[in-house]
């Protein structure tokens, strides 16, 4: 009873739902998570489906559309999530300093004093910390064999076995952002990177942005879902490995995870709400650590987790990753993370100014008419030449909408054909024809449902187009960007001329074209002070920090002398944020 037959019919697969079921929810267990960019709220628009009810075809909003009755739904591949394109860079390190290692032990009765404690040989010192788990283990390994091997972490042991059977040890360490979340598995014994394994981050399905799930942990078991989300995505991912490398899930040690900071408090399964209003608190800004099993990580029982500590508000702890990959330098940078929430520092380790600043999803593609995350069809170059417009699309497929790097190119482009004036504005046919003269691409101006819009492409009766309110998101991004930025400049009272480089992270800034960027204003100019993109620069933090005690150092370093700024409360930000709306 109230059992109700859901056809997928261009998948020829049934899902049986119960009655006032959302239809999102069944296009996840069906196997087809749509794109909910909004988290469900139905104001992004991108989960229309076609369904059939009674002979009769209608566009409904997934997220929105209670199942009261059998139907058909008209899934099609581009109404599918995709996956985003990842930045996965792995580290090549000459040698291992972490915390986790072995030794291999060997027990002679006839060297132990007389009346002497048998563990005193698997100690490393006086302050070697044993379970009594372990003291049981360690009464029936001795009982088999004099040969055994020992984990530890520090001088902590985790886990004991016979010689015979011992095999290499491992450590993960893991970038959870928002959008995807990235593993780089490593082969303590040998330092070798085994495999680097990334995905979308499951919780999209619930939400695209922090702010969204924020509000949703809020619901009736919101924030259990959430939790369960990610886990299920770093266990898939483990899973992954397993089928790749053999069964090795048992023998990861450690694993060291860093994320911003709703990212944090829903990993550990902390309440966010405190986060989403003033005066934007967390629960604990601390490194966390404990054991792997106690949030059902799949991985060695005795394996201990980390997560890095977060710096203030929305700055967490992949900034400070992002920091400690930049090392133990006293070489000033400002340093800018782009995304739905812009990251941004300034300064060298010995004292960071922190800040972040909502950019909003328009940079990542959400919130734009045709915007899409870094998945194939989505156009990621655009060229005006010769009057004509070339695009470069993601997997070499037919476009189907803009992710960020290509609404950079195209903001850019119509700004220097003066398509879009220094306001924003876009002109429209007649006035660019009055002010520049007929061009052909004028003729690509024109109204869609009644907003002045630029189409970019036109395949198989897909059009792809930016329009005006599309403009005007991208001012709001950039002009919050670069607001913060000349905020962080002046309290850190450092002269432009001692900022040794800007530094760009993340997969946004490792895609865009740099000098469109600043183009359009999106990065700061600064005479002379060069640009450069670091990629994953979260990961590459995270992954030093699992292999090198230094690195722990200085992230207890950065943590100590950072210093978080409110920009919310800066009297100086408004005035700045509004006077960079323009494309100067």
């Amino acid at each position: 009873m109230g059992k109700y037959e859901i056809f997928f019919k261009n998948q020829n697969k049934i899902v049986y739902a119960e009655k006032g079921e959302l239809l999102s929810n069944i296009c996840e267990r069906g196997g087809y998570p749509l794109d909910l960019v909004c988290g469900g709220k139905g104001t992004c628009g991108k989960c229309k489906v076609i369904i059939e009810k009674n002979n009769k075809k209608s566009e409904v909003l997934a997220c929105m559309e209670e199942v009261q009755e059998d139907l058909s739904l008209y899934l099609t591949k581009d109404d599918i999530k995709k996956d985003s394109q990842i930045l996965s860079n792995g580290l090549k390190l000459d040698q291992y300093n972490g915390s986790i290692h072995k030794r291999e032990i060997t027990i002679e009765k006839n060297n132990l004093r007389h009346c002497g404690n048998l563990i005193d040989t698997i100690k490393i010192d006086d302050n070697t910390k044993i379970s009594l788990e372990n003291i049981k283990k360690f009464s029936e390994l001795i009982g088999k064999s004099k040969e055994i091997v020992v984990v530890y972490e520090n001088e902590e042991v985790l886990d004991l076995t016979e010689k015979k059977y011992s095999q290499d040890i491992y450590g993960a360490a893991v970038d959870i952002g928002t959008t995807s979340v990235v593993i780089f598995l490593y082969n303590i014994t040998n330092l070798k990177l085994m495999g680097v394994y990334s995905t979308i981050n499951k919780q999209t399905s619930l939400g695209a942005d922090v702010i969204s799930r924020i509000l949703y942990a809020g619901n009736e078991k919101g924030l259990q879902q959430l939790h369960g989300k990610i886990i299920e995505t770093i266990n898939d991912l483990i899973g992954e490995a397993d089928k790749e490398l053999g069964e090795i899930s048992d023998q990861i040690y450690k694993i060291v995870l860093c994320g911003n900071s709703t990212m944090q408090h829903l990993f550990l399964n902390l309440n966010p709400e405190n986060l989403g209003t003033s005066p934007f608190v967390s629960v604990t800004q601390d490194l966390v650590s404990g054991k792997a099993a106690d949030l059902n990580i799949n991985i060695n029982k005795n394996a201990k987790f980390e997560f890095l500590p977060l710096l203030g508000g929305f700055v967490g702890a992949d900034t400070i990753s992002v920091l400690a990959s930049l090392g133990n330098t006293e070489k000033n940078r400002l340093v800018i993370d782009l995304g739905t929430n812009g990251e941004l520092a300034i300064g060298n380790s010995n004292q960071y100014l922190v800040a972040s600043t909502a950019c909003g999803p328009a940079l990542e593609g959400a919130g734009i008419s045709c915007g899409m995350r870094g998945t194939k069809g989505a156009i990621e170059r655009f060229k005006i030449k010769d009057d004509e417009i070339n695009i470069e699309i993601i997997g070499d497929e037919n476009p189907i909408g803009i992710c960020g790097s290509g609404i950079v190119d195209i903001i850019s482009e119509l700004r220097d054909y003066n398509f879009i004036d220094k306001t924003g504005k876009l002109l429209d046919k007649e006035e660019y024809i009055a002010k520049y003269g007929r061009i052909k691409l004028a003729d690509n101006v024109f109204e869609i449902d009644g907003i002045k819009s630029f189409m970019i492409s036109k395949a198989k009766d897909k059009m792809v187009y930016i329009n005006q309110k599309d403009i005007r998101q991208i001012q709001l991004a950039k002009s919050a960007i670069v607001a913060g930025c000349k905020i962080l400049i002046k309290e850190s009272g450092l002269k432009e001329e001692e900022i040794s480089e800007i530094v760009l992270a993340g997969a946004f800034g490792n895609y865009i074209n740099i000098k469109k960027a600043v183009n359009i204003g999106l990065l700061p100019n600064i005479d002379a002070l060069p640009i450069r993109s670091i990629g994953n620069g979260a990961g590459i933090g995270v992954q030093k920090y699992l292999l090198d005690k230094n690195t722990r150092k200085l992230v207890d370093k950065i943590k100590e002398n950072s210093k978080h700024i409110e920009l919310s409360m800066n009297s100086e930000f408004q005035n700045e944020y509004i006077s960079n709306m323009h494309f100067e």
